[in-house]
């Protein structure tokens, strides 16, 4: 801990009772619109404790009446405070700078959304653990607002005062957008790109197609009318010649401006020279031609990397190639995540994901994740238990009501305990490959999917999730397996994309679970056989929750027809237990989702299901693969 002496020049006169005693106060956050798009929220990253002078502690003592204070502060010969009045005696006070003083900061935040309570995390929500700059900061490089917008938001600092560290959270605040940064608003009000006549044909991606044929694409941008493609092999244009390929392309395919020959035979070395010309009408209406000249793409030999539409941490992957392959030798920590919180929405599952070696473990080379009764461990009704649960440290979660819960009112704590881990890696299309054996007994099913990364249209399933393969644990469901994705927490957005398979039973022994996530469409496969392909409607996703939730249907149309599996996302491994899961109409379900206190009715009726819980109530992993498209 470093000292830095401040001088302060402490005038007075009379004064009655006096206290340089300084509480911690959350700061001010400042909030700035980013250009063209996206925004930044930061509070000052030092804060100081004032500490008194033995000097002044004495005249405090004595009953020194003063009045009239004067503070003049300096900090490296640089004034910070002045107020003017008449000195009659000069003090100097060192001051304490804890530099260490504020440990974390997390923003949460809605855009036109307000909060449903603290355990709300919003969908920008992040840990930020370092500061840059001496500043704390958030930062959002994907939203574009309107005037009018408003975010929504609140922060939780976690701050060291010298001895304790405490945390603080800000009251509900709210950021009015009043206008675009630099002036960009267009005559909708929306912040854009300021000069319509500075578009630019967007960069082609070229595919070599197997065994002869070559394809070349833009992706579909609003006001773009026709794409026009010319090419020639191994021979430079001389001008602006047609060239041998010249095809006029006047409608896109699956959010792509799209040419293909399927004749040419290519070989690696081979150079296909190119130019583009794009008709594309601006806001204002007016249409206008462009061009891309000067292109070329060289066919990569057998070693080289051919470029894939599959995205792998950020970056473009070769196609074909094996991305990830775990093998559970051991529980890798560079590679996963353990989840550990409570559930919450939109599922409501009845159970706290923790790290007992009881519900998580490696064993011969797979992965075992096992629910257990917390009675077992804690004792019976434990979901009674007057001081609550606290996950403490190690919670995983963002906000404290998914890491800490005391039962109230009727309402208890989840009777379960399970397991669920997250991968640290993360992916835009591709194949997901999973070996496992998944549990049997009432009410339990795997958690076998894709999770946003980062939930950029929206929290909960408006950002959508891809369940790679479901089955129900109870003996008159287990001979159903599922391949959906999930759009929304109502009925319709729940039940839109499902696909089935029908077996005696899927979970005595084990089954090679797949998808193939393409940019238009998903399909899903189990040992190696396709069962089920969900594509988007015309239009796109969006057009389902049009009348639902428009909010989260406009945000949709921002992306491709296949939002919201247009983002990066990540493997989730785990089992659940209950909850919104199981739909309603389930014969003998011990509890209703609309209920106020279903968890509660489910263990009350655990002499019911309980018994269908043994050894093979759990989840084995042999292993993960993914590959590039």
């Amino acid at each position: 801990m470093k000292l830095t002496f401040v001088h302060v020049i402490f005038c007075s006169c009379c004064f009655i009772y006096f206290s340089l005693g300084q509480q911690f106060e959350i700061p001010e956050a400042n909030i700035e619109l980013l250009y063209p798009v996206g925004y930044k929220v930061s509070i000052p990253g030092n804060c100081c404790k004032l500490r008194r002078s033995p000097r002044l502690d004495q005249d405090l003592t004595n009953n020194l009446c003063i009045s009239k204070i004067t503070i003049i502060v300096f900090v490296n010969n640089q004034r910070l405070q002045n107020v003017k009045a008449s000195c009659k005696s000069f003090y100097i006070i060192s001051v304490l700078q804890d530099r260490s003083g504020i440990r974390l900061f997390a923003f949460h935040g809605k855009l036109n959304e307000e909060f449903d309570g603290r355990h709300d995390g919003g969908y920008y929500s992040q840990d930020i653990r370092s500061k840059k700059n001496n500043k704390w900061v958030y930062t959002d490089k994907t939203t574009r607002f309107k005037v009018g917008d408003v975010i929504n938001y609140w922060f939780f600092v976690d701050y060291y005062d010298g001895r304790n560290q405490f945390g603080y959270v800000s009251d509900y605040r709210k950021f009015n957008i009043t206008a675009c940064p630099r002036d960009i608003m267009n005559d909708m009000g929306v912040c854009t790109a300021p000069d319509p006549s500075r578009y630019e044909v967007p960069d082609a991606t070229v595919e070599i197609l197997q065994p002869r044929g070559f394809r070349v694409s833009i992706p579909d941008q609003e006001g773009i009318s026709l794409y026009a493609f010319h090419g020639k092999i191994n021979e430079p244009f001389d001008g602006r010649e047609a060239g041998y390929f010249a095809r006029d392309i006047t409608s896109p395919r699956n959010g792509r401006w799209v040419f293909t020959d399927n004749d040419t035979f290519l070989k690696p070395g081979d150079t296909i020279y190119y130019w583009l010309y794009v008709d594309h009408t601006d806001k204002r209406g007016n249409k206008l031609g462009h061009l891309k000249e000067h292109q070329k793409y060289v066919v990569p030999g057998e070693s080289s990397c051919w470029k894939s539409l599959t995205i792998w941490n950020g970056e473009q992957a070769c196609s074909g190639r094996l991305l990830f392959n775990e093998t559970f030798d051991i529980f890798n920590s560079g590679s996963w995540t353990k989840d550990i919180r409570f559930a919450d929405e939109p599922d409501y599952e009845f159970v706290i994901y923790n790290n007992f070696e009881e519900n998580l473990y490696v064993k011969e080379g797979k992965l075992h994740i096992k629910p257990t009764l917390a009675d077992e461990k804690y004792g019976e009704d434990f979901i009674y238990t007057p001081n609550g649960y606290d996950l403490g440290s190690t919670c995983t979660a963002t906000t404290t009501y998914d890491c800490r819960r005391i039962p109230f009112g009727g309402y208890s704590l989840p009777p379960i305990f399970s397991s669920r881990i997250s991968s640290k890696s993360s992916l835009k299309y591709g194949r997901v490959e999973i070996r496992a054996k998944l549990p049997k007994g009432d009410w339990v099913y795997p958690q076998i999917l894709l999770s946003p990364k980062r939930y950029a249209y929206g929290s909960n399933y408006d950002s959508g999730e891809i369940r790679i393969a479901f089955v129900a644990g109870n003996a008159n469901l287990n001979g159903e397996l599922h391949g959906r994705i999930l759009l929304g927490t109502s009925s319709t957005s729940r039940q839109y994309g499902i696909t089935k398979k029908i077996a005696r039973s899927w979970s005595d022994d084990y089954h090679i679970f797949s998808i193939i996530w393409n940019p238009d469409s998903i399909n899903f496969f189990v040992d190696d056989a396709e069962y089920g392909q969900i594509v988007p409607p015309r239009g796109g996703f969006s057009k389902i929750l049009e009348k639902e939730k428009p909010e989260t249907a406009a945000k949709w149309k921002h992306g491709t027809p296949l939002a919201p599996f247009d983002k990066e996302m990540i493997i989730k491994i785990g089992v659940g237990v209950g909850g919104h899961t199981f739909p309603d109409s389930i014969p003998n379900k011990p509890y209703t989702n609309e209920e106020p206190k279903p968890q509660l009715r489910f263990y009350k009726a655990k002499n019911y299901w309980k018994p269908t819980w043994n050894k093979d109530t759990e989840l084995i992993v042999d292993y993960v693969k993914v590959f590039a498209l």
